[in-house]
């Protein structure tokens, strides 16, 4: 069968001749398969460096696209018309980020389980049936035409001007009117802008402007998208041209976020707006700091919050709130406070934003341009889908169209979406599959990927950028502005029609296939953003000037529009009487719920590169869990994976637990996005479905600063840990090069310490062109895991499921260690230490560090291996060949990093043996995460897909090294040593941060070699000689107030 083929081969239901031959012939060869090691199968290999003429043209050379994905730029890298990576662009300059979510967007694209054409879904009557396009659309116009006003369109949230043009023109034509939801939108930051300032328009903060950065539950780390990660790690090293920045951090919850701060304190969520005011309440009353310094509303506002009342109340050391107060005053026109985050979604989230909002009036940092104008704040609050909700339950609204949007599975529990949808006479879900809301549709008409249609985005600091589709859809399937385009022709829209005609014409014009011009697209969505960007730029369509300028946007990624509108004026002292309103610090135990890092709401749950990335701080993976303090975790004599029952009143949730190091002792978490029950095969069930807990109040949804209750729920659920979730003791392990900058002033070579091992028996080699090399800043390294992702995407690595990683049986070729560091100690730690004490794990010293193969010179694997399937090359690569390989191990067994994967099992084919998956059903779940049609799509032809019983481990991105010959030796430059730069790997291409550098360490001008002879740079496990490639330079955190 074709890769592509949609057919299912039948499954075969007896034990037919072919199958008794087969295990007659499995029994008679038991012996020999017992003395045999594990072969690979016989198969006619040829290379691909020399392409076939049917791709001389380049279609199986890498192509590259810029689009945007999200509200993202991405560059999307191509292979034979196939989309197989997605990479950060470089030199991007928009201030959004490239998310976890966006880099898996290839899997998302080939999900067996997305709908491959229209549905008579019948509201959950029977099983659905095929349906057509004309059908579905003839009645989606009919019933937009008699509803008017009555129907209803309802989105996720819209960044798109050209998407927001065609629903305004629907509007205007049929009443049509527009709700956008966002289960994860919060408007606690716009409210408390609009109420300082008069604008709903928060500003952006610019972090690699601040020397002092105070985090009041922020999660600028958490959410990548927001495009923090590069600005934070700018001054995040001890050398930074501008200063090393110091960030303190306030948060109930150990983040993502707070495992960077320099210091950290512990503060549950509801105590957050407090805190932030008892700090306003010192520096403008007790200090008479800032323009807002003797104005009578604010001292009232802030006469409830005397530091010491705050730090009694939130359980703090006053004397280091005063501290904190201290640094701010000092660094002030330099100092920045940020909330947001999860702890803006308590009740009191606006209250908190506006207390962030008066310390930087407070602190100068608005009139020192800490802070630039962003765009429009997105759309999709919980009082515009409650208000609908009650209008569809009153029988108020004909005719419901719903794209981007799930309410059935995340909108709050007390909508009761299913139901309401109930008494709507006509659903058409606009979704990319049967999921829980289009189950109680009409009709689904299946949406296209982004990555197949056309569309645009506005983005921040005024640019706009184009989506423009990487390859042809796979399926029967529609652009969501395609179908809007057409609808509005239908109806009479001038616009809509002319690009439906424009459409038409250039689908009845046959292509040229020497054409000099690539042939104009038949979708209404690309010719009626031709007409918008036009109005645009201020140019004729059919203009060379217009063509010119279009061309350039799409290869550049974006176009810069006009300077975004200024920040908002003076700050409103009257507004601080939000404050006043707090209410008595709470008792007992509250809940946070926050979005997973992986799979965000859960649309991409059944994503199986999203499900089985190990959570940077818990490293759960497939699933999720209830996240404990260390204190409360063994006074009740939980151990991990216990169930517990978590009981919010109007909602209960059954999670196993977690001991989650640095957690406040009052708060439990739950992350969200898990529990789908409708998005396929790989993510149906997995992990505890957290949104019912969640409250709404008013037109606020709070989901955070809950009070619950939680006891056993009897039973215990194993938790997937991935590996590198330890507890150091760097006295006894020095492996990770770590110190505070006092201490790097005093000695650059501090914390690299480490014994150091005797001459090595092995000879030296000899390395006479290139010796390639890596050097990781573990100061810019943040723990995302971006470069695990995007190492996953390059080099085919399969997915093991949820048993192969609780059997410790990974393929990730990266991965990103996180460890707590022991404090020092009199008399050092015993063994005990490995169990995570309360002195290590309450107070934690969070550490990361990117761990692959290291590329050593005197390899211990390579000594070892009988078959020399493992060799070192002339350019200091650590090389392993998979026909040699027969799977003996002691490769892994030698090697001390642990970085080497076995395939134990035949991840990338599909069992067609009825039998053989009966006798072991995880063989039918190897094929569904990873061998069903169309998932080999993704696969990048320069990388060998590896079969049973062979070691495979990092190669340096070998494809890329011999790409970057290639390209020198058509350029005439063979046997020239290669540019700095020439080589990048996929891991410092997917990082956000540049903590990654690759190169030549033989070039003495190289990036890597000068990071190599810094004095911060390590080379691991000195003591036993095995010399790698890969320099860490050491994490230093900023003692220094």
């Amino acid at each position: 069968m074709r890769p592509t083929d949609p057919h299912e081969r039948p499954e075969p239901t007896a034990l037919d001749r072919r199958e008794f031959l087969r295990l007659g012939g499995t029994l008679a060869a038991a012996s020999a398969l017992a003395t045999t090691g594990c072969q690979p199968p016989q198969e006619a290999t040829i290379p691909f460096h020399d392409m076939p003429e049917s791709l001389a043209d380049g279609l199986g050379r890498a192509r590259f696209y810029r689009t945007v994905l999200a509200g993202s730029p991405v560059q999307v890298t191509t292979r034979e018309g196939r989309p197989i990576l997605v990479a950060p662009p470089p030199d991007d300059r928009s201030g959004r980020g490239v998310a976890l979510r966006h880099q898996a967007a290839i899997m998302d694209l080939y999900d067996p389980d997305r709908a491959r054409h229209p549905l008579a879904v019948r509201r959950g009557q029977g099983a659905p049936v095929p349906a057509s396009w004309a059908a579905i659309e003839t009645e989606a116009i009919d019933r937009l035409r008699r509803a008017g006003s009555r129907a209803v369109l309802l989105t996720g949230p819209l960044a798109s001007p050209g998407l927001a043009a065609a629903i305004a023109a629907l509007g205007e034509r049929t009443g049509l009117r527009h709700v956008a939801w966002s289960p994860l939108a919060s408007d606690a930051a716009a409210r408390a802008w609009e109420r300082a300032f008069g604008e709903p328009r928060p500003a952006r903060p610019r972090l690699d402007r601040a020397a002092v950065i105070l985090g009041l539950g922020a999660e600028f780390l958490d959410r990548p998208e927001e495009g923090f990660e590069p600005e934070f790690a700018a001054r995040r090293v001890p050398d930074a041209e501008a200063g090393m920045s110091r960030f303190i951090q306030l948060e109930g919850r150990l983040t993502l976020t707070g495992a960077s701060a320099d210091e950290r304190l512990r503060v549950r969520d509801s105590e957050l707006a407090a805190v932030a005011a008892g700090l306003a309440h010192e520096l403008v009353v007790g200090r008479g700091l800032g323009p807002l310094a003797g104005d009578p509303e604010v001292a009232a506002a802030l006469a409830p919050f005397p530091l010491a009342t705050v730090a009694e109340r939130a359980g703090l050391d006053a004397a280091r709130l005063g501290a904190i107060a201290d640094e701010l005053q000092a660094g002030a026109g330099r100092a920045l406070v940020v909330a947001g985050g999860s702890a803006s979604s308590t009740a009191q989230g606006p209250a908190l934003e506006l207390a962030a909002l008066l310390l930087n009036e407070t602190l100068g940092a608005f009139a020192a341009g800490l802070f630039e104008s962003a765009a429009a704040p997105a759309t999709g609050t919980a009082g515009a889908l409650a208000a609908l909700a009650a209008e569809l339950r009153d029988g108020k609204v004909e005719a419901l169209f719903i794209a981007g949007a799930n309410p059935v599975y995340d909108a709050p529990a007390a909508l009761d979406f299913a139901t309401a949808l109930e008494a709507v006479p006509f659903v058409l879900s606009l979704a990319d599959r049967l999921d829980e809301t289009s189950r109680y549709a009409d009709y689904l008409a299946p949406a296209s990927h982004p990555f197949e249609c056309w569309g645009d985005a506005a983005l921040p600091r005024g640019l706009f950028a184009v989506q423009q589709p990487v390859v042809q859809p796979l399926h029967d399937t529609r652009g969501l502005l395609d179908l809007l385009v057409g609808w509005g022709a239908a109806l009479g829209d001038p616009a809509a029609s002319a690009a439906v005609a424009a459409a038409a014409a250039a689908l009845a014009t046959p292509p040229e296939p020497a054409a000099a011009m690539p042939a104009p697209s038949p979708s209404p969505a690309y010719h009626y953003l031709r007409a918008e960007w036009a109005a645009r730029l201020a140019l004729d369509p059919a203009s060379p000037a217009f063509r010119t300028a279009w061309e350039e946007t799409l290869r550049e990624g974006a176009w810069q529009g006009p300077a975004p509108a200024p920040l908002p004026g003076t700050f409103a002292p009257g507004a601080a009487a939000l404050l006043a309103g707090l209410p008595p610090p709470a008792t007992g135990l509250e809940l946070q719920l926050y979005p997973h890092l992986a799979l965000g709401d859960g649309r991409s749950a059944n994503n199986g590169w999203l499900q089985e990335f190990p959570d940077p701080i818990t490293r759960i993976s497939w699933g999720g869990a209830l996240s404990l303090a260390p204190r409360r975790f063994d006074e009740m004599g939980l151990a991990n994976g216990d169930l517990l029952l978590v009981d919010a009143g109007h909602a209960q949730v059954v999670a196993p637990a977690y001991r989650h190091a640095g957690m406040h002792y009052d708060q439990v978490a739950l992350p969200l996005g898990l529990g789908r029950t409708a998005c396929g095969v790989i993510g149906n069930g997995t992990g505890p479905d957290a949104w019912p807990l969640r409250q709404l109040a008013g037109d606020q949804i709070v989901a955070a600063g809950l009070p619950v209750t939680i006891r056993r729920a009897g039973g215990h659920e194993a938790l997937a840990f991935a590996q590198g979730s330890d507890v150091i003791d760097r006295d006894r392990r020095p492996i990770v090069p770590f110190t505070t900058r006092s201490a790097w002033e005093s000695d650059p070579r501090a914390g690299t310490e480490q014994q150091e091992g005797g001459p090595s028996a092995w000879p030296a080699h000899d390395y006479p062109a290139e010796r390639w090399a890596m050097a990781i800043d573990l100061s810019r390294c943040n723990g995302c895991g971006k470069c695990v992702l995007g190492c996953q995407a390059e080099n085919n690595v399969p997915v093991v499921g949820r048993l192969g990683i609780i059997e410790g049986r990974e393929m990730s070729w990266m991965r990103i260690d996180r460890y707590y560091d022991a404090p020092r100690r009199d008399g050092r730690w015993g063994a005990e230490v490995w169990d995570g004490p309360l002195a290590v794990v309450e107070e934690p010293q969070t550490l990361f560090e990117p761990m692959l193969c290291q590329h050593c010179a005197n390899a211990p694997c390579e000594t070892v291996c009988p078959f020399i399937a493992t060799t070192h090359s002339a350019d200091g690569l650590n090389q392993q060949i998979y026909n040699r390989c027969v799977g003996t191990r002691y490769c892994a067994n030698n090697c001390p990093f642990k970085v080497r994967r076995f395939n134990f099992w035949e991840y990338s084919t599909a069992r067609e043996s009825a039998l053989f998956r009966w006798l072991e059903p995880r063989l039918s779940r190897h094929a569904d995460l990873n061998a069903r049609a169309p998932m080999q799509m993704k696969n990048n032809p320069e990388v060998t897909v590896r079969s049973r019983g062979v070691m495979e481990k990092c190669s340096f991105c070998i494809q890329r090294i011999m790409a970057a010959r290639a390209a020198a030796t058509r350029a005439g430059r063979s046997g020239q040593r290669l540019p700095d730069g020439a080589v990048v790997p996929a891991c410092l291409e997917a990082c956000p941060t540049g903590a990654i550098v690759f190169g030549d360490l033989n070039d003495p001008g190289s990036a890597v070699a000068r990071l190599a002879a810094q004095p911060r740079a390590m080379r691991l496990l000195a003591a036993i000689g095995v010399e790698p490639s890969i320099s860490y330079l050491t994490k230093v955190r900023n003692d220094k107030a």
